[in-house]
């Protein structure tokens, strides 16, 4: 069969034919939370601010990369640091661990590119951060990428989350409130200058969460205002706002020097510990998996027509069989298969060549499809192609 081109990634835009509910913006359901009580109804310099948020240069988008449970990505990365451990490691970062824009992990840089696609974003800077548990954290700041020297600013912060569950939480500071965007596995946040001039940001602690989680951000400047980087909204700061900010832009970068003496960058996780950590989370949700399971048997049974996602352990087997690389792009023809952009035969047709007509790998990956049509409509094919012993 002849080589197709690889499947462009593409996710559509809110109002367009066929969007998907992935692409959401869903930020505004947690930001509004802020502005619920009497006092911050009449604290005029809050609602001026939170104009910025409310034009839509706050973005929040769930289960843009992968589904909570779809942990394919996850097991890249954790692969990468696994094959890097004699290259370092992670280094010591404002309460958290850091890899300043890691070269070795293709996954990496891929996750950067789909957020940077989609949001048409040139990159200037990345880092993948991680949260070793829910004892690491990140203080409430303004991100410095966007006070540089460079003649064209970074007017754009954008990451997404791997692994476990965590907050991102923002702050007013002259007021004190706060709203918190989820970050889930697979989820994507992002914001404007507009808001990072106008609240600081952080990552608290986690009391009862005991999970490894990756942060992958990215700063970069839009190419073009649009619906989905900013609505179109670009607001000018007022004097004292822009006074204030750069008074609060001298102290962080008075906090960041001082830090900078200390054992801030000091390597004290290697890329094979980072691995480990990893592979426990697996194993710990495969025994949550198993007991779901055990209690689904014994009540009644799974909601028709919902799909569990792919499990740790399965991506992990897959990506064993055909390498990461072929395995992400698997997932990428299977997503554009789910949200209707190539017809069942494209994308069985693309699936049997990543993996060299082994069927069964990838209809192993059936039953994790989330539509039940989909599911169907696959697996009648699949039944169909191996009557007629049609190649592929």
């Amino acid at each position: 069969m002849a080589r197709e081109a690889r499947p462009r990634f593409v996710r559509r835009g809110e109002g367009e034919e066929g969007a998907d509910q992935r692409t959401k913006n869903d930020a505004l359901r947690f930001a509004n939370k802020a502005l619920r009580s009497e006092s911050a109804m009449v604290d005029g310099r809050l609602l001026a601010d939170f104009e910025a948020v409310l034009s839509g240069n706050a973005i929040y988008l769930p289960s843009f990369h992968c589904g909570s449970k779809d942990y394919a990505v996850l097991a890249s990365l954790a692969a990468e640091m696994e094959r890097a451990a004699e290259s370092g490691g992670m280094v010591n970062w404002s309460k958290h661990l850091k890899h300043e824009n890691p070269e070795f992990s293709e996954t990496f840089h891929r996750v950067v590119k789909e957020m940077a696609d989609y949001f048409d974003v040139e990159v200037y800077a990345t880092r993948m951060n991680f949260y070793r548990d829910g004892t690491d954290w990140k203080p409430f700041h303004h991100d410095s990428h966007a006070y540089g020297g460079r003649a064209q600013r970074e007017d754009f912060t954008m990451g997404a989350s791997f692994g476990g569950s965590r907050e991102l939480i923002f702050l007013h500071e002259p007021s004190g409130n706060t709203f918190t965007f989820p970050q889930n596995n697979g989820d994507v946040f992002a914001f404007t200058s507009e808001v990072n001039k106008r609240f600081k940001h952080g990552v608290p602690k986690a009391k009862s969460n005991n999970d490894p989680r990756f942060s992958i951000i990215a700063w970069g400047r839009r190419r073009t205002i649009n619906s989905r980087n900013g609505a179109g909204q670009v607001t000018e700061s007022t004097g004292r706002e822009t006074a204030s900010n750069e008074s609060s832009e001298k102290s962080d970068q008075t906090k960041a020097s001082t830090e900078a003496t200390k054992s801030h960058n000091e390597l004290v996780t290697g890329n094979g510990e980072v691995s480990q950590l990893i592979r426990k989370f697996f194993e710990k949700q495969e025994s949550l998996d198993s007991n779901d399971r055990r209690v689904s048997k014994r009540g009644a049974g799974p909601l028709k027509g919902k799909a569990p996602e792919t499990s740790a352990k399965l991506a992990l087997e897959v990506i064993h069989k055909i390498g990461e690389r072929t395995y992400m792009e698997l997932r990428t023809a299977a997503r554009d298969f789910q949200l209707g952009h190539v017809p069942v035969k494209t994308f069985y047709a693309r699936a049997y060549e990543l993996c060299e007509g082994k069927t069964e790998i990838f209809m192993q990956l059936a039953n994790y499809l989330p539509e039940e049509t989909l599911r169907a409509s696959l697996l009648r094919f699949h039944e169909d192609a191996r009557v007629l012993d049609e190649p592929f």
